[in-house]
C-alpha cells in the first residue's frame, strides 16, 4: 500500500492535477476490456427493453435510483416508498428529503436534454443542473471565499477543521 499523502487540513491543497487526465494514462487494456464488457451488456438491455410495453419506465427508474444513491452521499437519505408517493404528486406538494431527490432526478434529465441538443458538458450546464437541484441563483463560490469543512455536533471537536478545499491560485 502507498503511504498517504501528508497534509495540513488547515491549508489548502492545491496540488490536484487537471482533469482530464491524458489518455495515455486513461486508455488501458483493463479499461478497454472493461468498455467492451459495459457494451455488450448495453447492448443485452436494449434487446430485453424491447420487450418492455413502456421502455420510459426502465430509464426513469434508473436515473431515479442513481438520484436517490448520489444523495445519499450527502446525507440525504429517502425511501423508495417515499419517493414513488412523492413523484405522484406536484413539485409544489414535495416534502423533505424526496423533494430533493426528485430534484436531482429533473437536473438529470434536463441536463441529458441539453447535452443531446447542444453536445457540450460545459461549467454552465453544471451550475443550472446544481442551480434546479437547489433552487438557488448561485453559482460557483467567488475565489475569496474562504471555505472550510468543519465538524458538527456536540462535544470538544466541534468546530474543528476537517477539510480545507483547493482554492484557486493567485
Amino acid at each position: 500500500m502507498s503511504n498517504p499523502i501528508a497534509y495540513d487540513r488547515n491549508v489548502p491543497y492545491n496540488g490536484l492535477p487537471l482533469l482530464p487526465p491524458p489518455d495515455d494514462e486513461i486508455v488501458t487494456i483493463e479499461i478497454l476490456q472493461g468498455v467492451n464488457k459495459a457494451n455488450k451488456a448495453l447492448a443485452e438491455l436494449k434487446g430485453l427493453s424491447k420487450k418492455l410495453p413502456n421502455q420510459s419506465m426502465l430509464v426513469n427508474t434508473i436515473t431515479l435510483r442513481e438520484a436517490k444513491a448520489s444523495s445519499e452521499i450527502e446525507n440525504i437519505f429517502t425511501t423508495d416508498d417515499e419517493l414513488y408517493r412523492e413523484l405522484s404528486g406536484d413539485d409544489t406538494s414535495l416534502k423533505g428529503n424526496a423533494k430533493e431527490v426528485l430534484r436531482y432526478r429533473q437536473a438529470l434529465w434536463d441536463g441529458f436534454k441539453r447535452i443531446k441538443s447542444t453536445g457540450q458538458f460545459d461549467l454552465e450546464l453544471m451550475i443550472n443542473m446544481y442551480r434546479e437541484i437547489k433552487k438557488v441563483t448561485d453559482g460557483i463560490r467567488p475565489p475569496q471565499t474562504e471555505t472550510t469543512i468543519q465538524k458538527r455536533g456536540s462535544g470538544t471537536l466541534v468546530g474543528t477543521v476537517v477539510y480545507t478545499p483547493p482554492r484557486e491560485k493567485r
